[in-house]
């Protein structure tokens, strides 16, 4: 449970964690069957890669981040993977005529905790192809507090949890206000309940679900919903009542 809500829209405050990251500058780059020709990439063939060079920080995390990667064939649909030291990350890349492409153009790859200072990364192209962008960064993520502020967070937790089909509830009692963050995405058919009164459903993290809550004993309960299935109901029902009435005229005038 937080004290405040990290990224939970506009109007919150930022929690009181610390995030120690910082860009790594100074970042050499070697391309291999590509042409980069400023704010655009010409892909020659599938699998060309680019390897970047530089100088990491040890007990960090390294982050990848291609800024503004787009494909000129509207109808593109390719991957794009980042290596370092045993880790591969991969993530789709579409055209944007694409059935399934979304409103992100930044590309933010998270290469994991490494003891030992990480130097290079390869990033591979699966296919052949033109882009635009706006250039490759690399952050660093020291991690020296992240034992602490994690345990910080287990302070207060939800108890007697029960998950069902479409419920999920819980019980806290708090010391303060606070905000309670549930790892289960935000996504349209959720309603939230803290002690039998509806309440507004806040994003957290980005992506999460999370509510407000006061001091003292909180009962939460979460319901799902499919979305539109009472209005296929109504529709339904609506439906036969005139299918009804017109079959009753039907016969009444065939009399």
């Amino acid at each position: 449970v937080l004290e405040e809500a990290t990224e939970v829209v506009e109007e919150k405050d930022t929690a009181d964690l610390i995030f120690e990251s910082s860009e790594i500058k100074d970042v050499s780059i070697k391309y291999k069957n590509i042409v980069d020709k400023g704010d655009r990439l010409v892909v020659k063939k599938d699998k060309a890669s680019i390897t970047l060079s530089f100088e990491g920080k040890k007990n960090t995390e390294t982050y990848v981040q291609l800024l503004n990667l787009v494909s000129t064939d509207p109808d593109f649909s390719g991957k794009i993977t980042v290596s370092t030291k045993g880790v591969s990350k991969t993530r789709v890349i579409q055209g944007t005529n694409h059935l399934y492409k979304t409103s992100y153009d930044n590309y933010l790859f998270q290469m994991g905790y490494h003891e030992t200072a990480i130097t290079s990364c390869t990033i591979e192209f699966s296919k052949a192809g033109e882009y635009t962008w706006d250039g490759v960064k690399v952050y660093s993520q020291k991690m020296d507090n992240y034992v602490e502020q994690v345990e910080n967070r287990k302070e207060d937790t939800l108890e007697n949890v029960v998950i069902a089909d479409d419920t999920v509830t819980g019980e806290i009692t708090l010391s303060k206000d606070k905000i309670l963050t549930m790892s289960i995405p935000n996504s349209t058919g959720w309603a939230a309940y803290v002690n039998n009164e509806k309440v507004d459903i806040l994003r957290a993290n980005g992506m999460y679900m999370a509510v407000e809550l006061r001091s003292g004993y909180n009962q939460v309960e979460f319901v799902f919903q499919t979305p539109g299935v009472f209005l296929g109901f109504c529709v339904t029902v609506l439906a036969m009542i005139i299918a009804g009435i017109c079959l009753l005229y039907i016969k009444r005038k065939n009399r």
